[in-house]
């Protein structure tokens, strides 16, 4: 039988690419661990009829069954983050710290048609505040963990774009628009990035919707909330949502922020604040992160004696790596996976080696020990550190102890003892 070596939908990355996929989990959980998030290990597998609620995505939704005798069970794998925070919650509700915060990086799964930007398994990096009465410092502190995630990823230059969702509700419905069709204009509108002004007229002409040119305008906008004003005026300062949205924005700390009146997302999920992020040089790539308000997902799976509110933000890692290596955009080099390589260069200093990685493990240095098989050879060793990108060689040469730099070709004199090369071992990697 012919075992497919790869899966179409899902991403296979190079050693070098795990790496740098690994470095990126690492500085967004250093970041998150910033903010007070903690780390959230979720089963992986919800109930079908728990994954349904949000609706939209049943079609999309993989089930699992029993190969033996293909007998379907009523469970499924989860196709984001937030569901299975939910279930959590409302299972716990009584028992949890609110706010309750958490942060976590999984995989999730889609029946998707496998394309150029669409996974079926993809990771996903969330930081989800829930609590009664949400406070807007709740947010703050989403779209800041957000906004200092990215940047440490090392990515090119985004922007976060933010909206109340009640706002394109109002611009649409002053349209004249019938109440059974807001959800599909609404879908439409959001649209005007990819199809154009004029293609965003033509659609809802066919739908026999009259135009509001203004109206259009006002949600082609984006900037920030006080150049809104400048260029429509005072007009729409009563816009349902737009104070508080102002005072959200007025109060976060950077300048990757931007309101977009016309953007939209999850009409049947999201209740107030909304944002989404592009790459300034790539908007043809979508949004890279998405996310907001939720005031009525966790009553949507049990009744709470007080309504628990949740915020979220979600970065989609899967797919902005890709979008990143198709660009060759992605760093040259990798963080390594050890910051020093034990090499010998004769069988009877193997056990001298161990006694090195242990000695230098106890600095708090992470070590690859080479292992060279029966037949040693120390050039082998230096070629294996080097295809790694390790940079520190920590060789034993006998009676004494060499380290070599492998970007600068520089190495130290002999040392005479294990104590002594381990310190001058530290004071390398600090630099000193």
């Amino acid at each position: 039988m012919s075992i497919p070596l790869k899966i179409s939908g899902f991403a296979d990355y190079s050693e070098k690419e795990n790496r740098l996929m690994g470095q990126w989990k690492k500085n967004l959980e250093d970041i998150y661990r910033l903010f007070g998030f903690m780390s959230f290990n979720p089963r992986p597998v919800e109930s079908i009829a728990a994954l349904q609620l949000k609706g939209g995505i049943s079609h999309q939704i993989y089930t699992l069954g029993r190969l033996q005798d293909g007998t379907m069970t009523d469970l499924a794998l989860p196709f984001d983050r937030t569901v299975p925070l939910a279930i959590y919650v409302a299972a716990r509700r009584q028992e949890l710290i609110y706010p309750f915060k958490r942060f976590d990086i999984s995989h999730s799964f889609r029946g998707e048609r496998p394309q150029a930007g669409r996974f079926r398994g993809f990771i996903q990096a969330d930081v989800d505040i829930i609590e009664e009465n949400l406070s807007v410092f709740s947010e703050i502190e989403c779209l800041n963990a957000l906004q200092q995630g990215l940047a440490s990823l090392n990515i090119p230059p985004f922007t976060i774009y933010i909206n109340h969702i009640e706002i394109p509700k109002f611009l649409i419905q002053e349209m004249g628009v019938p109440t059974e069709l807001m959800p599909d204009a609404l879908r439409i509108v959001d649209k005007m990035d990819k199809i154009g002004r004029d293609g965003v007229e033509k659609e809802l002409l066919a739908m026999n919707i009259p135009l509001n040119l203004e109206n259009l305008d006002v949600m082609g906008y984006k900037g920030s909330a006080e150049g809104f004003f400048k260029t429509y005026g005072s007009k729409y300062e009563s816009l349902p949502g737009f104070s508080y949205l102002q005072n959200l924005v007025s109060m976060l700390d950077s300048p990757n922020f931007s309101f977009h009146p016309g953007m939209v997302r999850g009409l049947d999920y999201y209740t107030g604040i909304v944002y989404e992020t592009t790459l300034n040089e790539y908007p043809q790539f979508g949004s890279i992160s998405s996310g907001g308000r939720y005031n009525k997902l966790i009553d949507s799976i049990v009744n709470c004696e007080t309504r628990l509110e949740g915020f979220g933000i979600s970065i989609g890692l899967t797919r902005l790596f890709d979008v990143l290596k198709k660009q060759d955009l992605l760093p040259k080099q990798a963080t390594p996976a050890a910051q020093v390589a034990v090499a010998f260069r004769e069988l009877s200093l193997r056990k001298g080696a161990l006694e090195a990685a242990t000695a230098l493990r106890k600095e708090g240095i992470t070590v690859d020990l080479c292992s060279s098989g029966e037949k040693v050879s120390i050039g082998k060793q230096i070629t294996y550190a080097d295809k790694k990108e390790i940079r520190y060689v920590f060789m034993l040469m006998g009676e004494t102890y060499v380290i070599k730099d492998l970007p600068n070709s520089t190495q130290t004199e002999d040392i005479s003892t294990l104590a002594l090369a381990v310190e001058k071992m530290k004071k390398l990697l600090d630099g000193s």
